[in-house]
């Protein structure tokens, strides 16, 4: 629960300025943290927009699928399935929808629960 505070009290802080989205440089560098030993990091990815380089934020996550698993949530109509399908695809999570009449918190808690599910993940 005490997770859930916390998404909850980031997402009410967001503001979309309309701008460009940039996130390949963002996740480089969390990719680029050290993760603590025996645990797989999760990572969350809240999108309202599409990227110039969908193909290569993918290439980058899927480059890391073996440290952690990545869980996307494209908010409105105009978030790009393609990114957030590819980004929950590559890194082992689940991608998640919701529109501008739907409450977020719902998705976001969804999420937060698919997180805390045990990784399947295989030896490479």
């Amino acid at each position: 629960m005490r997770a859930y505070n916390v998404m909850k009290t980031l997402v009410s802080a967001l503001d979309a300025d309309l701008g460009g989205t940039e996130i390949y440089e963002p996740l480089k560098a969390v990719y680029g943290k050290k993760t603590i030993p025996g645990y797989l990091r999760q990572i969350f990815v809240l999108t309202d927009g599409e990227v110039s380089n969908t193909e290569q934020v993918i290439g980058l996550v899927k480059a890391h699928a073996h440290s952690g698993r990545l869980f996307s949530l494209g908010i409105g109509e105009s978030s790009s399935h393609h990114l957030v399908e590819g980004l929950a695809e590559a890194g082992g999570g689940t991608a998640s929808f919701v529109t501008y009449q739907e409450k977020i918190d719902t998705k976001v808690l969804h999420q937060l629960k698919n997180a805390i599910q045990p990784s399947l993940m295989g030896k490479s």
